[in-house]
C-alpha cells in the first residue's frame, strides 16, 4: 500500500475520524484509524455505536487496507515537516513508514483482519439538505441538548417530519429550542438523533459546502456527503410531547434587540457565580426593559430600550440559558413573551419566525 497526499488534508480526515475513536476501548482494535487505499484514500473511525469514514483526495501508488494506532499516527502527521506526507507499507518488517520532507517514521501496524467492519446504510430513501439549512436547524436547537447524566431523550435531538415540514427540538429542563424549515421531500419520520453526531455532522458542514443527505433504519441514522458518512444508533426512548410546554397566551410581549439584551446579560453574568442563588432578576417599565443582577460580589442595574406591551411583570432567570439561546440568534431583532412570573419566557426572531426558544424562570424569594 502506498499513497502521497497533502498533509493539511490528511489532518483534516484524522481529526474528522478521531471523534469516533476511543482511547479507553476494551477492544485495542478500536484505537485505531483503518486506511483503506483504492480508488480513493478512505480513513475510518469506529467505536461500534458511531462510525464515520471520510475521503481524502491523494495519489494512489498501491491499493491495500491497513490498521494504525489513531493517536501515534494523528501525533505525527500534525508534527510533519513538509506540506506533503507519503505513507506506505513494508511487509516484511510488518511497519508503515512515513515520509514527510526529510522526516521519516517507523510505526507498527495493527490487525487490520481484526477490525469491526462498519456497515452503512442503504440509500434509498434520502433527504437531502441544503447546506446551509442543515447547520442553521442543527446550530439552533442543539446547544438545548442536556449534558453530562442526564436521561437519555435529553441528550438527544428530535427531528420530525411532517408534510413538508421538519422540525429539530431540543430541551434539557431549563431550555428549549424549537427550529424549523419546510422542505420539497414528502417523506416523514420521527428520528432522536444523539447529539454528539449532529455536533461532528456541523463540524463537516462548516468546512465544506456541499449539501449533506440523511437516511435511517428503526435503529441507525446516517449523514453522508460525496466524501464523508456518519452513522449512529437512535435513541430509542419516546420524546416528550413539547408542543404542550409551549405556553399559547402572552400577557407580556416586548420588542427588544438581540445584540443589546445579549451585553447586558453577558454582563450581569460577570458577578452572577451562583444562578441558583443570585438569579438575573428583569423588569418590564413602560418602554424599558431592567436587568438587575446582585450577588455576594457586586450588583448591576441596566435599563435598555424596548417595545412593550401588556402589563409589568418581574420575573428571574438563570444567565447561561439565556445567553445560550441569544448567541445562536442571527436576527437582529428579537421578541419576548410572557405570561406570569412563574411561565416560561418564549423567544423569537421578528424579521424570521423559524425558530421558538423558550427559557424556563427561577423562582424568585
Amino acid at each position: 500500500m502506498k499513497f502521497t497526499c497533502n498533509r493539511d488534508n490528511l489532518i483534516e480526515g484524522i481529526n474528522i475520524v478521531q471523534r469516533a475513536i476511543s482511547t479507553k476501548s476494551t477492544m485495542a482494535v478500536l484505537e485505531g484509524i483503518l486506511i483503506e487505499v483504492g480508488e480513493e484514500l478512505k480513513l475510518t473511525g469506529n467505536d461500534n455505536d458511531l462510525g464515520i469514514t471520510y475521503e481524502v483526495p491523494a495519489i494512489i501508488e498501491e491499493i491495500g487496507s491497513i490498521l494504525v494506532s489513531s493517536k501515534t499516527f494523528g501525533d505525527i502527521i500534525r508534527k510533519l515537516p513538509d506540506i506533503y506526507v507519503t505513507v506506505e507499507t513494508s511487509e516484511k518488517e510488518n511497519l508503515v513508514v512515513i515520509t514527510s520532507g526529510k522526516a521519516k517514521f517507523d510505526i507498527a501496524m495493527m490487525p487490520v483482519d481484526e477490525y469491526p467492519q462498519v456497515n452503512f446504510l442503504n440509500e434509498k430513501e434520502v433527504v437531502i439538505f441544503d447546506n446551509n439549512v442543515l447547520k442553521g436547524l442543527i446550530k439552533q436547537s442543539i446547544f438545548a441538548t442536556a449534558q453530562d447524566d442526564a436521561k437519555a431523550i435529553l441528550k438527544g435531538v428530535f427531528v420530525e417530519k411532517q408534510g413538508k415540514t421538519i422540525n429539530f427540538v431540543a430541551l434539557d429542563g431549563n431550555k428549549m429550542a424549537v427550529k424549523f424549515t419546510n422542505m420539497e421531500n414528502d417523506l416523514e419520520f420521527n428520528l432522536l438523533i444523539p447529539s454528539r453526531i449532529l455536533n461532528e455532522v456541523l463540524k463537516v458542514l462548516q468546512i465544506s459546502d456541499e449539501n449533506m443527505s440523511i437516511c435511517y433504519s428503526e435503529s441507525q441514522v446516517m449523514f453522508f456527503n460525496s466524501h464523508f458518512k456518519i452513522i449512529s444508533r437512535l435513541i430509542k426512548n419516546e420524546f416528550i410531547k413539547y408542543r404542550e410546554i409551549i405556553p399559547r397566551e402572552e400577557k407580556v410581549h416586548v420588542v427588544v434587540s438581540t445584540k443589546d439584551f445579549l451585553s447586558a446579560i453577558e454582563r450581569s453574568a460577570i458577578i452572577m457565580t451562583d444562578n441558583k442563588k443570585y438569579p438575573m432578576i428583569i423588569t418590564t417599565d413602560m418602554d424599558e426593559i431592567i436587568i438587575n443582577a446582585k450577588a455576594e460580589n457586586g450588583s448591576l442595574e441596566e435599563r435598555l430600550a424596548a417595545s412593550i406591551n401588556g402589563e409589568n411583570i418581574t420575573i428571574g432567570f438563570n444567565t447561561k440559558n439565556f445567553i445560550d439561546c441569544l448567541r445562536v440568534i442571527e436576527d437582529e431583532i428579537i421578541s419576548l413573551s410572557f405570561t406570569t412570573n412563574l411561565g416560561p419566557c418564549l423567544v423569537r426572531g421578528e424579521e424570521n419566525n423559524d425558530f421558538i426558544f423558550l427559557v424556563m424562570p427561577v423562582r424568585l424569594k
